[in-house]
């Protein structure tokens, strides 16, 4: 279900009549009420970090604080664009011509929101197709069940979901199967889709990969395959991949027919569990991983 955010300004309405002295009283107690509910919401936010992660350190809880505040600046800019809206929608009001071309306008408006927010696209590549441009937007692998991820829309062409970003090391990928399995982190930094999304996506149709690399001198690789599927949960998620392209290099193959492996669950064919090692990942050895 889609939800559109709306942001009420409420209006205090005060006569003329009172008295200065009542004035600064009641500008005093809307300061106050409104400092003691921003300290509720930010003690409430905090909370969550310390009560559900309670053996996190403090270098975590640093990251951790970073990532929420470049989250804030993108409900900032959904403040702003929508005091935007709504100068826009008062000068079309205004410079209307009439009842009929107002209710005209608005019907238009209504309807094209509506192909909008009623967008339930599978993935990025039908979002594309809206001329959207790259960022986090809500896909549905499964029609009743959406999930968010970041739309690359640059890239050789664009429409590409990914299912994995890893760049700073802000969120730790040494997740057990059940995360794994639903994926973690934050969508709009480092994270995983999720093996129950990434089989639903790739069992609806036929997939490409892209793996891009880059490394600390920003020097970048890539390898493509033109066969993905990762099986259902009956499977343990298992991995088909072939059709390699790119100047990476061709490690992924070599896991080709795997199940996926956690490090409490071991799937692979070494005599050590390749995950506590090498994070949860398709393996048929430790020996090469992509």
């Amino acid at each position: 279900m889609f939800k559109m955010l709306i942001v009420l300004s409420l209006l205090f309405v005060v006569t003329f009549s009172l008295e200065s002295k009542d004035r600064e009283g009641l500008r005093t107690y809307r300061e106050s009420e409104e400092k003691t509910r921003v300290d509720d919401i930010l003690h409430e936010l905090q909370g969550i970090c310390l009560h559900e992660n309670e053996d996190r350190d403090v270098t975590q809880l640093k990251k951790d604080t970073q990532s929420f505040l470049k989250n804030m600046a993108v409900y900032k800019d959904v403040v702003k664009m929508n005091k935007q809206l709504k100068n826009d929608i008062k000068w079309i009001l205004e410079e209307s011509r009439g009842e009929k071309e107002i209710s005209r306008i608005v019907r238009l408006l209504k309807h094209e929101v509506k192909g909008i927010c009623g967008m339930s696209a599978k993935d990025c590549t039908e979002i594309k197709k809206y001329k959207a441009t790259s960022g986090v937007y809500q896909i549905f692998p499964k029609k009743t069940e959406g999930v968010k991820a970041y739309c690359d829309m640059d890239t050789d062409g664009g429409g590409w979901t990914i299912i994995q970003k890893r760049y700073d090391d802000s969120v730790n990928f040494q997740r057990n199967w059940t995360e794994c399995e639903n994926g973690f982190g934050n969508v709009n930094g480092e994270y995983w889709l999720g093996n129950k999304h990434v089989h639903r996506l790739t069992s609806s149709g036929t997939y490409e990969l892209r793996i891009n690399l880059t490394d600390k001198k920003n020097n970048k690789k890539y390898a493509t395959y033109t066969t993905f599927v990762v099986g259902d949960a009956a499977s343990q998620y298992k991995l088909t991949i072939g059709g390699y392209s790119g100047d990476a290099g061709d490690s992924l193959s070599y896991h080709n027919g795997m199940k996926f492996s956690t490090v409490d669950r071991d799937n692979d064919l070494h005599s050590l569990n390749c995950a506590k090692n090498e994070g949860p990942w398709w393996f048929k050895s430790c020996l090469i991983v992509l």
